[in-house]
């Protein structure tokens, strides 16, 4: 039993698994006939499709391993064509691979397969391909029959692991000396490996591997008989297998059912495999014709015959099916034993005899020295006493010798458990040491620094002391060097002053030269219609002069006079207009002037109606689409208004800017039923003159609202606003006029500026 759990555990984690199937086939056939370029793609794709040639999913196919050489010479050839290394060194992996197996697994030339592999070794190392070099120095390892230069290979692709911090390698490198170690019975130094890779994994947080190495570990203390802790380690192995891949938690499953086995804890072992039969796959033949066969010999130890003959032959069946037979000597075995409890002689010399061929030919001594005894037994039931004899003298040459091995493996066993409480002992009086230098080196280090803060407070007092001394020295000095930097700081804060002021001086013109652009694409739409008109009378009069000397050379005085009373109409209009060009243009002067204005009576009305006009055809003339509805609501009882008028028109444009962007952006983002619009309103209290110029815009939220009369202050993009245009308005207004410029607004519903100035003035700006 212990014989074929180590030969399905095998199976699983040393064989290289079965890659190929004809779908795989066929589909690495159409992927190669697209990609005919003769290239290192191509090569590659030939490597793989070797891989899937060299097997099937029943096993080995000797045809396919001579389809399999054909592809590599191919790929070989490529390679070295393409003077492709890495290609030529994979290939004689392969190649190596091809001589190392004959059938079922078997040594084929592995002396043939060593070349090939040192040559693929020079190869990956002129490449420098670290991961290929460590495949064919694992793979040197693997394939070779000298046990030294096996493990030499393994130390060697350790170290290099070790130096390229490659971590899962190291792990893979020492799982794989430990296998090496373990196939050949050094239990020692297995477990050493085996230790290490796990405490890797474990650092690592490499849960499979981890795993792993806790299932050979527990399989190998099961090998030296020692039984619980053979248990402790599958129960370990069991507690971490829920992330595990189902192929690793199959294996962990199959592991601690086994270690119940060992101690005779069989109804656990049955349950166990029991339930692996409810998820396995139909089409595992392994694990299933494993499972089968040590349900068979569970079911005999407990004596229920009947259930172990039924699963003995199911493995029987599955072994003729697949053509399989490494499990056929086990099932063989366990019928021999049925049917001779129930005195079926002739059916149990048959298997018995199934079981001994098979056993020998697979060097099985347990089951070689079992099937002879059965067989002794049987031939001396029916009175053959010269072939019992045989098969006794048989049964007890293989039963010497494996006592000999088991008394070897717990002589073994109890050199390591001996080794390892030695080892124990080694390190807690290693530890205790440690801690009595710890205990020392502590005292040392608390005397050290004792002395050390002693001489630290020595010195700080020196410190002091001198320090005192130095700062008497340098006070007078000190004293008088703070009394020149005063005074050169007074000096420097009157020249700062000074150019602040000036700075300011410059900000408001450039204001007001800010707001003298706004003006001028406005006044060009204005200026333009007078313009064009005294161009035209001016042609109309030209063509009537002419006509005039005409009809008086003529005579005709009554005609003359007609035409004279036309002319001069004519240059009455061409006067008018010329006069409100004129007016236009002194207008943008005066707004354009650095020094401030005199007051003087002012119709706000007209001015709050002109400067309306000039804002709104400013702005539609950069912009055709723009469009905003205009509502007037002038009171008629104003008056005059004792202002600086070109002061009042700056802030009058400065907020009907600003209202027009403020529509503007919101239709941007609204639908087609909003209409922009908006109102400038003028009334007369008892007290005070009112401008309001209210927008149906996008609003300015509470918490901007307290800062929107700060200089530089704005919420337009860069380069749009200069953040001075209402500090200057608020200034004209409060400090110019006496009079005060509120704002009332809620974000999304539009925003009102409220001008309000006194109607007798005291102060001028």
């Amino acid at each position: 039993m212990p014989r074929l759990i180590l030969i399905y555990l095998l199976s699983c984690l040393i064989i290289r698994p079965v890659i190929a199937q004809t779908k795989k086939i066929d589909s690495l056939r159409a992927v190669l006939a697209k990609h005919p370029q003769a290239d290192t793609v191509y090569v590659n794709q030939l490597n793989e499709l070797a891989d899937a040639l060299r097997f099937r999913k029943r096993g080995y196919d000797t045809l396919r391993v001579q389809q399999s050489d054909s592809v590599l010479n191919q790929a070989f050839e490529l390679a070295k064509r393409l003077k492709y290394l890495n290609g030529q060194a994979r290939t004689l992996e392969n190649m190596a691979w091809s001589y190392m197996v004959a059938s079922n697994y078997h040594v084929s030339n592995p002396k043939k397969s060593q070349a090939l592999l040192k040559q693929a070794l020079a190869l990956a190392q002129r490449s420098r391909a670290k991961e290929l070099q460590l495949d064919i120095l694992s793979d040197l390892g693997a394939y070779n029959v000298d046990t030294a230069n096996a493990i030499r290979y393994n130390l060697q692709a350790l170290a290099l692991a070790k130096r390229w911090n490659m971590p899962s390698r190291v792990i893979d490198i020492l799982m794989g000396i430990g296998y090496q170690y373990d196939n050949r019975s050094n239990y020692t130094r297995s477990l050493f490996y085996f230790f290490q890779a796990q405490n890797q994994a474990q650092r690592a947080q490499d849960t499979t591997q981890q795993v792993r190495a806790l299932v050979r570990i527990s399989s190998i203390y099961s090998s030296l008989t020692d039984y619980e802790q053979g248990l402790q380690y599958a129960q370990r192995a069991q507690r971490l297998r829920g992330a595990l891949a189902l192929v690793d938690q199959q294996n962990v499953e199959v592991n601690l059912a086994r270690s119940y086995a060992d101690l005779g804890r069989y109804p656990q072992a049955i349950a166990i495999y029991q339930k692996l039969l409810k998820g396995i796959d139909p089409n595992s033949f392994r694990l299933k014709s494993f499972i089968f066969n040590s349900l068979a010999d569970l079911y005999q130890q407990v004596g229920n015959l009947p259930q172990a003959s039924h699963y003995a032959r199911q493995v029987v069946a599955m072994g003729k099916q697949f053509r399989v037979d490494v499990f056929l000597r086990g099932a063989y075995l366990t019928l021999c034993r049925t049917y001779s409890q129930t005195h079926q002689t002739d059916s149990a010399l048959y298997y018995g005899r199934q079981a001994l061929i098979i056993a020998e030919q697979y060097r099985d001594k347990e089951t070689t020295r079992d099937a002879s005894q059965l067989l002794a037994d049987l031939h001396a039931q029916l009175h053959e006493y010269d072939r019992a004899y045989r098969y006794q003298s048989r049964y007890i040459n293989l039963k010497d010798s494996l006592n000999n091995e088991d008394v070897t493996r717990k002589a073994t066993a109890m050199r390591f458990t001996d080794q390892m409480s030695r080892q124990q002992s080694q390190i807690t009086l290693l530890n205790k040491d440690k801690q009595l230098q710890a205990e020392e080196v502590r005292r040392q280090r608390q005397l050290l620094y004792a002395s050390l803060a002693i001489l630290a407070l020595i010195g700080g007092l020196l410190a002091i002391l001198y320090h005192n001394n130095f700062q008497k020295k340098r006070a007078n000095a000190l004293l008088q060097r703070q009394k020149q930097e005063i005074q050169q700081q007074q000096d420097k804060t009157q020249q700062s002053l000074t150019e602040l002021k000036a700075t300011q001086t410059q900000l408001i013109q450039k204001e007001k030269m800010a707001s003298l652009g706004e003006l001028t694409a406005g006044i060009a739409h204005e200026i333009q219609n007078p313009l064009n008109f005294v161009n035209n009378f001016s042609e109309v009069s030209i063509e009537m002069i002419e006509e005039l000397k005409e009809e008086a050379q003529a005579g005709h005085i009554e005609d003359v006079l007609a035409i004279a009373d036309d002319l001069s109409g004519n240059l009455q209009k061409i006067n008018h207009h010329g006069s409100r060009a004129s007016n236009i243009v002194k207008g943008m002067l005066e707004h354009s002037r650095t020094e401030t204005g005199e007051k003087r009576p002012t119709d706000l009305n007209a001015l709050a109606d002109e400067y309306l006009k000039i804002a709104y055809q400013g702005l539609r003339a950069k912009d055709k689409s723009f469009e905003c509805t205009l509502v007037t609501e002038y009171d008629a009882d104003l008056g005059q208004v004792n202002v600086v008028p070109q002061e009042i028109g700056r802030v009058l444009l400065n907020l009907y800017n600003n209202a027009f962007y403020a529509v503007r952006e919101r239709q941007q983002h609204a639908d087609s039923s909003y209409l922009p619009t908006l109102t400038v309103t003028t009334e007369k209290t008892p007290e005070s003159v009112q401008i309001r110029v209210a927008d149906n815009g996008t609003g300015i939220p509470e918490s901007v609202k307290q800062k929107i009369f700060q200089p530089f202050f704005t919420t337009k993009p860069t380069g749009e606003g200069t953040g001075l245009g209402l500090s200057l308005s608020y200034d004209i207004i409060t400090k110019g006029h006496g009079g005060a410029l509120r704002v009332e607004s809620q974000a999304g519903e539009g925003t009102t500026f409220v001008i309000e100035l006194p109607q007798r003035q005291k102060s001028d700006f």
